[in-house]
């Protein structure tokens, strides 16, 4: 099957009933910025991606159609599982964030903070439900939100652009 237009395909490890991940890959797309959309904090990304996990399908899209037309690029997966199979295939030198949703099947949003941050330390996780987790602290974003939330949320958690100074400018 071919992808969309916008995206391409990659491989990545499928997920068995059995809950161990196996060596035969499936296709998924990543989702590209239109032509005239890269923006400076997304020029930055032009070769990582935003991983986005979210078992509700509908969710999904919207947030990657979202990122993807404030100029990012973005992977999208399914569950915790899949997020974590990505993580661990392409690592962090591939993948800028990862935006999940709380509330999955298998993995949680809140187990799968635990896991990149056991593994991958620097490797920023925004967390979006209806409800912040009990005991989180870290970046979450509330459902529902708009467009320009979502990417203000990716921007703040993203590196500053090569030349410019970390933080709040006083403008």
């Amino acid at each position: 099957m071919l992808p969309p237009p916008g995206h391409r395909s990659v491989p990545l490890p499928r997920r068995p009933s059995s809950g161990s991940l196996c060596e035969h890959p499936h296709d998924i797309s990543i989702a590209t910025p239109p032509e005239g959309r890269i923006g400076t904090t997304a020029q930055r990304c032009s070769e990582r991606v935003i991983v986005v996990a979210d078992d509700e399908d509908i969710v999904r899209r919207y947030m990657v159609r979202a990122l993807a037309e404030a100029g990012f690029r973005t992977v999208e997966v399914h569950d915790g599982h899949e997020a974590l199979a990505l993580l661990t295939r392409l690592g962090p030198a591939l993948v800028w964030l990862v935006v999940s949703d709380v509330a999955m099947p298998g993995v949680s949003g809140t187990q799968l903070v635990t896991a990149v941050a056991q593994r991958w330390p620097r490797l920023p996780v925004l967390l979006v439900s209806g409800r912040p987790p009990l005991d989180y602290r870290g970046p979450f974003l509330g459902k529902p939100f708009t467009v320009e939330a979502l990417v203000a949320s990716v921007e703040r958690l993203l590196p500053p652009p090569a030349g410019y100074p970390a933080g709040p400018t006083a403008g």
